[in-house]
């Protein structure tokens, strides 16, 4: 689900049931379901929903934050548990009127049964025994019948899950000896995400050349969190920056090394040996700094840094100034051999030496990013209760660009009569994955591992968001009583947003021209 550029292998299989009248008949005839994106709201998706959207669809958020919960893993519990656990919750029985293996059935096949999940929807009750107490349809075992529904993540715990599955043989690895001797490399489609660098050049003992100690080594940002990669850069608030940062190596130690040679003793030639031995003594490698702008950021946990002021005892933001800046990643990695090496012989002169050196690799990364904030942007939705037809107005002033889309608002609530209506921001944003694999990369050779779209997957695939613009629209709970007419009153003078590049396989047609926003009628 949270792939939305991965290819989707249901899409537009779907077919609905619909009748369609035609020169005076009525026919009854299925229809395939054009394919859309899917937009996730904070309360969490049924399983069977979350199944569609990854193999018919695509999905996106209106705003950036991280707590959205997507299902990973069936949950079952009988009725019984189910409301000692939530409460008595509301339980639906309905007749069935034709066979539909796709729906809970009660024990003889006649009835559907649903219990009413905390988020609102029904979640099927399987195996249940339905019987007529008086008037009313009652389930008879709650001990057996059996609920099902499933458990979620939030999206904030699965970057978590990315970022320390990459560093599994470096910042989290189990012994200094895995961190040395495996890389785990991303790689899309065969391309370094981040490019790696081999050094620690030392010179070998009879030979000619050197030799490179630390190979495979990289350091790269996943995301910056809030924020959207967008036109090259992240977009980003500015009271707080958070951000993911993987890094790896591996050291390579020469191998021992032996020739044969000669030495003359007065008329008489003898035979010796030069050899070289290399031993690894210490390897070391760390972030030593991540920095957005002129702020040193700090850790809080592997492989995540913020802005945020940890010594603080109140753990204050840091905010960096409007407009654009850099944040740079430093990793370092220090390598001691030792070198052992001398001559054996039988008749000739005999000598060893030990010699310890001390080499180091430093390497950086740094991306762009354009912090923003929306202090100035105000939205005014007014309400005009007239009879017959009742009129909305939105007025929105000052910054109106991704800036103010991105850190200001996802959507104004109005309450008309009994009925909720929202008024949408204008932004879309995809959440792609940057990876297909991962690369382990040992001295013995290199291992492909497939990017996991898994709970519990050993390398979950790397994710950033994309941003797609949308029109502004006014949505409703459920049909007004009366129509209700929706109106903008005001249009900003500069009021669209240019196209921006989106990977070919997320369906978004509305992104290929310039979207005009906030001068569309919506909804009625």
């Amino acid at each position: 689900m949270l792939a939305s550029n991965d290819p989707d292998p249901a899409r537009g299989s779907s077919t609905v049931r619909l009748y369609e009248y035609d020169n005076g008949i009525i026919r009854d005839v299925n229809r395939t379901v054009v394919t859309q994106p899917v937009q996730l709201w904070e309360d969490s998706i049924r399983p069977r929903d979350a199944l569609v959207i990854a193999n018919e669809s695509d999905m996106y958020q209106s705003g950036l934050t991280g707590y959205y919960t997507i299902p990973y893993r069936d949950r079952w519990y009988t009725l019984e548990e189910w409301n000692t656990r939530w409460g008595q919750r509301e339980l639906r029985i309905l007749p069935l009127y034709d066979a539909d293996p796709s729906r809970a059935t009660d024990t003889d096949g006649e009835y559907t049964v649903e219990v009413r999940n905390p988020n609102g929807w029904w979640d099927p009750v399987y195996d249940a025994e339905v019987e007529l107490n008086g008037s009313e349809l009652e389930v008879t075992n709650p001990g057996i019948a059996m609920v099902h529904t499933a458990e979620y993540q939030t999206i904030v715990d699965r970057k978590i899950d990315i970022v320390e599955g990459l560093l599994q043989y470096s910042e989290l690895a189990p012994s200094e000896s895995a961190a040395r001797s495996t890389s785990a490399v991303p790689t899309d489609n065969g391309r370094e995400v981040f490019p790696t660098v081999d050094g620690a050049s030392t010179s070998l003992v009879w030979r000619s050349g050197s030799h490179d100690l630390v190979r495979d080594a990289y350091v790269g940002f996943i995301d910056v969190t809030p924020g959207v990669w967008y036109r090259g850069r992240y977009v980003t608030q500015n009271w707080q920056v958070n951000t993911h940062v993987p890094w790896d190596y591996r050291v390579d130690v020469p191998s021992d090394h032996t020739e044969s040679g000669s030495c003359t003793i007065g008329n008489n030639t003898y035979s010796l040996t030069r050899w070289a031995d290399y031993r690894l003594l210490d390897s070391e490698a760390e972030v030593v700094n991540v920095t957005a702008g002129n702020i040193s950021m700090q850790q809080w946990g592997p492989g995540a840094w913020t802005t945020l002021n940890y010594t603080s005892p109140l753990s204050e933001p840091r905010p960096l100034p409007i407009g654009t800046h850099t944040m740079t990643a430093e990793l370092r990695i220090d390598v001691e051999l030792e070198k052992h090496y001398g001559v054996s012989s039988a008749r000739c002169s005999e000598w060893d030496r030990t010699r310890t050196v001390n080499r180091s690799v430093a390497l950086t990364r740094s991306v762009p990013i354009e912090t923003v904030n929306s202090d100035d942007l105000s939205v005014d939705v007014h309400v005009y209760d007239r009879p017959g037809d009742d009129v909305v107005s939105v007025e929105w002033t000052g910054r109106q660009g991704l800036a103010a889309g991105a850190a200001g608002w996802e959507y104004v609530e109005v309450q008309v009569g009994d009925k909720t209506v929202y008024v949408t921001a204008p932004w879309r944003f995809f959440s792609v994955s940057r990876n297909t694999a991962v690369e382990e990369r040992s001295e013995s050779g290199t291992s492909e591992v497939a990017a996991s779209h898994s709970y519990n997957g050993r390398y979950p695939a790397m994710l950033r968001y994309r941003m797609s613009p949308a029109n502004v629209s006014v949505l409703a709970d459920q049909p007004a009583d009366r129509r209700i007419w929706w109106e903008t009153t005001r249009v900003t003078e500069s009021g669209s947003v240019a196209a921006t590049p989106l990977p070919a396989t997320i369906v978004a047609t509305e992104n290929t021209n310039p979207t005009p926003l906030y001068d569309q009628y919506a909804g009625c």
